[in-house]
């Protein structure tokens, strides 16, 4: 165990305003100094709670599910911690998003922990944990339902340097690098690096700003370690976790910290060029970890595939922050033996391909290992999963295998690829609804069938399109599956499964079609874009579209994304033509001055601002014909709201639908005649991909009977002469 782990330390608080509250909230439940539990306090409440992890993180769900179940395994079936896990989104719980903007860990942590402790705090929690969740021991239910113990994680890592003088000629580099990059409202990232170190606390938020991501942001570090003539870069990680008592509104802290080098610039070039498929390009592709066995050097991403989450730092030493979190509570709760209950307890496995994404009766040629325990279920179908918004596209599975299809493809034509297209499907879906993202997806790739496909994200990372980890077991042979499976299998086995309650679905809920754009000859564009592509030539390419569709009176339809990356933007500039148009215009005299409270010392006022500090004038204003909310349409889902906006609603001034699922969001989405792409993550190429599959049949349908179809476009634009425009 690293000498750098703590219990104590003072947290931040924030205030109400930055988070809307999950439930009722008492008020002095702000937890900042004097409201921790003392460590005798923290390991009576561990020993007889189930842990509740709150993350929009599939890869943290993934890290913690594996560290306290499995960690450390013996003979005896000990691993892990002895208390049972679970995470909010496997509960159906979506986790807020919050501002994290106090360039601070201990406050983005207050930030999570306060808004933890507001949905915990909800009288209706308990219940629906014990809805949820079956074969839940009788240790953890009390005379007012199942106790809980409530889970936060603030982490990232900071370069460290032989003296101050170097540390601030170093940032100094960075800080002229990065400037230019950012709009004069995103100079907060700048703001303190002298302090708490770069990247620090905002490495998330300084990828989402770059055009390059993670990459980008890099070579900033190798040009400015050349500048300096720096030999070697050594980095420290800092984990900081935080557990939440809603029945004493307490708290522990625990900080970890870890060390290390960063690969060379050489090193790095060397392993980029030798990549595997699908392999992230991120921090921990380039981290070499201190305290490993023999002088090895193995970077985290390679010491993840040997196991550190499930070795211990006897069986497999490295200095590891989230490890050494696990085993510490291990000493305080020690190791959990599984009952024999548990090691027979059924988990349940669906096997995909695209021709069952269609049909699910497809003849499927399964060949797998033999696993005890394992029980086939099938998945809902993509016309099902249209036809009912209440069904999730994993509701019946425990884990997930795609396996793939073997199909034609084309250097001089277009042609769809369905195993991307399946790959897409399931990765968005994993990343953007709570319930799924606790489902492990296995792929297939014994055949190498989907070469391709991981070529191809391997390329979105290693170009910067793309952050955080694909959520996937690849596997490419025989002992690879079985090994992946059966890991899964004692996973599942050792936390609280999740009860499934979608066998019948309702009819009342049956719905054909979701509400398109009205057929009434106004032009029609979708544009794509992510929610988290806040680059500032991104950002402002966004809000210039957005401006020149409203100025020329064409409709918008996108994901309802607000203020932050493509989607935000470009409602962002939709708002702003409004805004100026009313400004400039004569009467309206309450509304102008309502308006122009937000003006710059020039006198402009800034759209962004206005959706940020009063999105309810613009409500008003919308309800007063002021801004046509028919002119902009958004499509999405209260979950991917919560996970991507902090304030957890739609856009102001629009017309919105709640799709309730990614698939009947898709249906609208594309149900326009011009569909432009601008630069996103996954869900970009998924409806991308989508867009191709959709001209494609229109196209075919139109040549075998000569005349459109009936899906054609809303402006009249028939799916085969739609204009598709990839910025």
């Amino acid at each position: 165990m690293s000498d750098d782990i703590t219990s104590t330390g003072q947290i931040v608080p924030t205030t109400d305003s930055i988070i809307q509250a999950a439930a009722e909230v008492k008020p002095d439940h702000h937890m900042g100094k004097g409201r921790q539990m003392t460590e005798e306090e923290f390991t009576s409440e561990l020993n007889r709670s189930i842990i509740v992890l709150s993350t929009s993180s599939p890869d943290k769900r993934d890290i913690y599910r594996l560290l306290f179940s499995e960690l450390g395994k013996d003979d005896k079936h000990f691993a892990g911690l002895n208390a049972y896990f679970t995470d909010s989104g496997s509960l159906g719980i979506a986790t807020r998003k919050t501002a994290e903007m106090t360039n601070d860990y201990d406050g983005n942590l207050g930030e999570k922990r306060d808004q933890q402790l507001k949905l915990l705090e909800n009288p209706g929690i308990n219940e629906l944990i014990g809805l949820k969740l079956h074969a839940v021991p009788n240790k953890l239910w009390g005379d007012d339902g199942i106790k809980i113990m409530g889970m936060t994680e603030d982490s990232g890592w900071q370069l460290v340097f032989d003296d101050p003088a170097t540390e601030k000629a170093f940032i100094d580099i960075i800080v002229r690098e990065m400037t230019p990059k950012l709009r004069p409202q995103d100079s907060w990232l700048l703001e303190k690096l002298h302090k708490t170190g770069f990247p620090g606390p905002n490495l998330k938020p300084l990828q989402e700003h770059l055009e390059g991501s993670f990459p980008e942001l890099l070579e900033m570090i190798y040009s400015a370690s050349k500048e300096l003539d720096l030999k070697e870069l050594r980095f420290t990680n800092t984990t900081n976790v935080s557990f939440v008592s809603p029945r004493l509104g307490k708290y522990f802290p625990i900080k970890t910290q870890s060390h290390g080098r960063l690969l060379s610039e050489e090193e790095y070039r060397e392993r980029l060029n030798n990549v595997e498929n699908g392999a992230a390009i991120n921090s921990n592709f380039v981290q070499v970890l201190d305290g490993q066995a023999k002088g090895e050097e193995h970077t985290l991403a390679e010491l993840i595939h040997k196991g550190l989450h499930t070795l211990s730092s006897a069986d497999l030493p490295a200095h590891y922050a989230r490890r050494e979190v696990t085993e510490y509570l291990q000493k305080l709760i020690g190791k959990r033996r599984t009952t024999s209950e548990e090691r027979k307890r059924p988990v349940r496995i669906a096997y995909l391909n695209p021709d069952l994404m269609d049909d699910a009766s497809a003849d499927t040629d399964i060949s797998m290992p033999r696993i005890n325990d394992l029980l086939s279920v099938g998945l809902p179908t993509r016309q099902e999963m249209v036809h009912y918004p209440n069904i999730k596209q994993f509701d019946h599975a425990d884990v997930l295998v795609l396996m793939p299809k073997e199909h034609e493809t084309s250097k001089t034509e277009l042609k769809s690829d369905p195993n991307l297209r399946m790959v897409l499907n399931t990765l968005v879906t994993a990343e953007t609804d709570p319930e799924s993202m606790g489902v492990p997806i296995v792929l297939d790739n014994r055949t190498g069938g989907f070469n391709d496909v991981l070529a191809l994200l391997g390329d979105a990372y290693a170009k910067g399109n793309t952050m955080g980890e694909l959520p996937f077991y690849i596997v490419n042979t025989n002992e690879e599956m079985k090994r992946a499976l059966t890991e899964i299998k004692d996973v599942r086995q050792r936390t609280p499964i999740i009860k499934k309650h979608h066998d019948t679905v309702n009819k009342v809920s049956y719905k054909p079609n979701i509400q398109s754009v009205p057929s009434d000859g106004v032009y029609t564009v979708f544009i794509g874009g992510g929610h988290a592509t806040n680059s500032k030539r991104d950002m402002e390419d966004a809000k210039n579209l957005g401006y020149i569709c409203a100025e020329k009176g064409w409709r918008i339809v996108t994901g309802a994304g607000s203020v932050e990356g493509g989607m935000g933007s470009v409602h962002t500039g939709f708002i702003q033509y409004h805004i100026d148009q009313l400004l400039k215009g004569d009467g309206n005299d309450y509304y102008k001055a309502q308006i122009s409270r937000y003006a710059e010392a020039d006198g402009h006022v800034e759209a962004e601002k206005v959706i940020l500090k009063n999105p309810r004038l613009l409500e008003e204003m919308a309800n007063e014909k002021l801004i046509p909310r028919d002119m902009f349409y958004g499509y999405s889902m209260v979950p991917l709201l919560e996970m991507e906006s902090p304030s957890g609603n739609p856009p102001p001034a629009i017309t919105y639908f709640e799709a309730g699922n990614r698939f009947r969001r898709l249906q609208g989405l594309l149900d326009t005649g011009t569909k432009v792409f601008m630069p996103g993550g996954f869900g970009t190429y998924e409806e991308l991909e989508e867009t191709i599959v959709q001209h494609l049949d229109a196209t075919r349908a139109k040549q075998q009977t000569g005349a459109a179809t009936d899906n054609a476009f809303t402006d009249g634009t028939p799916d085969d002469q739609g204009n598709i425009i990839i910025y």
